[in-house]
């Protein structure tokens, strides 16, 4: 499967009507969380994304 970077970026979009905004906010905020989103083609049609984040291992002691 081909890997698709282009679609995070921001104002990328294949809609009439589309912002171009929604996949480089989820990655935005997948980042913020230490994490990575990954898209790729279908073989059938359609995209699978792949997103990770990591396991907590503690609650911090955010002051």
């Amino acid at each position: 499967m081909k890997p698709l970077d282009d679609v995070f970026n921001p104002f990328f979009t294949t809609r009439a009507k589309g912002s171009g905004l929604g996949l480089a906010t989820c990655k935005t905020l997948i980042g913020l969380h230490h994490g990575s989103i990954v898209a790729r083609n279908r073989p059938g049609g359609g995209a699978l994304f792949l997103i990770t984040l990591p396991i907590s291992r503690g609650v911090s002691d955010a002051k």
